[in-house]
């Protein structure tokens, strides 16, 4: 099956004459792709139909010009393909169909395009010719590509460079003011305006449009360009307007877009540095509050709404404020063993931590001198007795007074010395555990009287010793209850109640710390851990009820309060 295909005019509308000077007016891209087609399909002999693809500014490849013009192209799609996807010419024939012929364009690593041309002459010599043409054709196009692409580098070069020069400009400037007057001078001498200005935008867009139609309307200027200078999406804080007697080209309102761009940060931050202090306090406060209602950051607003709501409970909900203390245990009362009269130590069975019964042996004082003394007294007092009976036997009154005066001091001395005898041994009072005292490497060592040999605490009665630190005491009274936690017994609480605080402080780490007294209350309803004298924990006192929040930064308050009254005159 023959497929049919048409010819072109044997007398085409444009010759080689015509498109030559097509190609020299060309004044678009457009009528450029077409001049420049009709000019190769000229020069080829034999050329029935021409195509030119183009990539687009999405990246595909669209017909740019085809000739003669409203040709069916379809049947030249798989070669342009084919050469697009290879980057090489092409040549097909097939019996019965042209000769078809495609060649890129391609402009250094970058590809433009391609030219697809379909010959009726399907001798070697026409293709040859051909595809020398063709080649000639499409290097003149890459070229005129390669020329635009370089003058397109420069343009955007000499844009940067300008966009460079007037932010320096501006950033030059001491103030907003002369930064202002010095980039209207710079950008109406860039335009090519008669009047450029700069004006502090207090409206959104909208209002702007407005009074942009307004002053169009006074002014008649033939081009009037309203560019608005706002950062992100935030509304424009000022508007750059130009006025000129000619009409803005769209690559310069591309440049001006570019330049509002650059050039709001700049004035931003000119402006921000001449405002007042309150000016900016209100402008900070604004722009947060934007972006609290705005939709940027959403998970941190959350955490934030939530941290608000925690905070908003804590300061509501009360709670019981207890004051921390260290504490220590010590017995409720304490007595102390001390050496009756001067001797020696003889036995100490006793130690300190040791549990004594009441009556049970502490220490024993060496009896050998007192045995001997009590000797002598007893034989003092029994010559003394017999004088004074010898002396009554002869009615000597003298000497029996004398004697009865002897018998008596005798008397009193072995008195003394049987009660040092009887205080020879140190017992406990009562059931108690030895808080201090070792004595067992001094047996027989000299022992002068009234010195402390032991110091005892009851076993049943107790009570526990605070520190309460000073920035805490005006809270803490007598009669409040508490509990406390030794060391020895993390997961154990013992119940107090606070018996007096002492109003006298003591310095232990360089602050001032108040003794208070509590009394252990039901302590033998309270199974665990035995209590022991100078065992340590941390006490904690109920002082009331406030918030959570209060309780949290309390410490801080009173810190602040107390700085804030020392550092006002």
């Amino acid at each position: 099956m023959n497929a049919r295909h048409d010819l072109p005019s044997s007398n085409p509308a444009l010759g080689a004459d015509a498109a030559w000077a097509s190609l020299a007016e060309a004044s678009s891209a457009e009528a450029l792709c077409r001049a420049w087609l009709a000019v190769l399909c000229s020069l080829v002999p034999g050329v029935q139909v021409g195509l030119l693809l183009l990539q687009d500014a999405g990246g595909s490849y669209v017909p740019a010009a085809a000739w003669p013009e409203g040709t069916e192209l379809q049947r030249l799609a798989d070669i342009a393909r084919e050469c697009l996807g290879t980057r090489q010419g092409v040549r097909r024939q097939h019996v019965g169909h042209p000769v078809q012929l495609a060649y890129p364009l391609a402009a250094g690593n970058a590809l433009h395009g391609a030219v697809v041309i379909e010959l009726l002459d399907a001798s070697p010599e026409a293709a040859r010719l051909a595809a020398r043409l063709t080649h000639w054709g499409a290097g003149w196009m890459a070229d005129l590509f390669a020329q635009r692409e370089l003058g397109q580098a420069r343009q955007r070069l000499d844009e940067s460079a300008f966009l460079f020069e007037v932010s320096l400009a501006a950033l030059a400037e001491p103030d907003f003011h002369q930064a202002g007057l010095t980039l209207v001078n710079k950008l109406a001498a860039r335009f090519g305006c008669h009047q450029v200005q700069l004006a502090l935008a207090a409206s959104d867009t909208r209002v702007l449009r407005m009074a942009h139609g307004r002053y169009a309307a006074d002014s008649g200027s033939l081009a009037l360009v309203s560019q608005p200078l706002a950062i992100g999406a935030a509304p424009p804080f000022a508007v750059l307007l130009f006025e000129r007697n000619t009409v803005f080209q769209p690559a310069e309102l591309k440049g001006m877009e570019l330049l509002a761009g650059v050039l709001a940060p700049v004035l931003e931050h000119k402006h921000a540095r001449d405002e007042g202090l309150a000016q900016h306090a209100h402008r900070s406060l604004r722009h947060a509050a934007a972006r609290l209602t705005d939709t940027s950051h959403p998970g941190l607003k959350l955490g934030a709404g939530v941290l608000t709501l925690l905070l908003l409970i804590a300061a509501i909900v009360p709670v019981e404020h207890r004051v921390s203390a260290p504490a220590i245990v010590e017995g409720a009362v304490q007595r102390s063993a001390v050496v009756p009269f001067d001797g020696f130590l003889r036995d100490a069975p006793a130690r300190a931590g040791d549990t004594v019964k009441a009556g049970q042996l502490l220490a024993r004082m060496d009896d050998r001198d007192l045995q001997l003394e009590k000797v002598r007294w007893e034989t003092e007092l029994e010559m003394a007795q017999r004088k004074e009976r010898e002396a009554m036997a002869q009615a000597d009154r003298v000497n029996q007074r004398l004697s009865a005066a002897q018998a008596n001091q005798a008397r009193a001395q072995l008195d003394l010395t049987l009660s040092k005898l009887s205080r020879v041994e140190l017992v406990a009072p009562f059931d108690a555990v030895v808080v201090k005292g070792d004595l067992s490497q001094q047996l027989g060592a000299p022992l002068e009287m009234g010195k402390t040999l032991f110091e005892l605490a009851p076993l049943a009665s107790w009570r526990v010793m605070l520190k309460i630190d000073e920035r805490d005491v005006a809270r803490v009274q007598p009669g409040q209850g508490g509990d406390l936690v030794l060391t020895g017994a993390p997961g154990q609480r013992w119940h107090f109640k606070l018996k007096s605080v002492t109003p006298v402080s003591v310095v232990e780490e360089g602050r001032n710390y108040f003794r208070a007294e509590a009394q252990i209350a039901e302590l033998e309803g309270q199974p665990g851990l035995k209590l022991k004298p100078n065992m340590e924990g941390v006490a904690k006192v109920v002082v009331g009820e406030r918030s959570l929040l209060w309780v949290w930064t309390h410490r801080f308050t009173d810190w602040l309060s107390l700085a804030l009254w020392q550092w006002t005159p």
